[in-house]
């Protein structure tokens, strides 16, 4: 019986992207955008792109965008952009949303499981704790203990 070699695989550089840089590359405008050129930058196979960007697709409804306005617009290291029927949001390592302050600022019933129905898609790890919605880069369980409150 003879065995295959395995072919050599090259370790490849990893390319560590800030998140200013990152965010410069993902802008959109409809105008000025190059669908080929976005899709030729990152599905290239010839490098590993590294970033600490999390990311999530929000539907419009009038909570959303009262969230949107009040408790992400505005805040360092958090990229909003209107994208018609859905804001994407992008922000550089974390984000936290506390459903006990967003019901008490907007002075109705409003969980953490009713945001859950306009999430529409994440990068990054989601997960809920209590009345929080947390989205990370962080490794849950390895790097942060599920139970405990995460950094604000």
């Amino acid at each position: 019986m003879t065995t295959k070699k395995k072919p050599d695989i090259e370790i490849e550089k990893v390319e560590n992207v800030s998140h200013e840089d990152h965010i410069k590359e993902i802008q959109y405008d409809e105008d000025t955008f190059d669908a080929q050129a976005f899709q030729d930058k990152f599905l290239s196979q010839d490098k590993i792109r590294s970033t600490n960007s999390v990311a999530m697709a929000l539907m419009k409804t009038e909570e959303i965008e009262f969230i949107v306005e009040e408790f992400l617009a505005g805040k360092e290291n958090i990229y909003i952009e209107d994208r018609a029927s859905f804001y994407y949001v992008d922000a550089d390592t974390e984000v936290v949303l506390d459903f006990d302050e967003i019901e008490e600022a907007l002075g109705r019933p409003y969980s953490v499981y009713d945001f859950l129905v306009n999430l529409s898609t994440t990068v990054g790890r989601a997960m809920t704790v209590g009345n929080k919605f947390i989205l990370t880069t962080r490794l849950v369980g390895i790097e942060m203990d599920v139970d405990t409150q995460p950094k604000d």
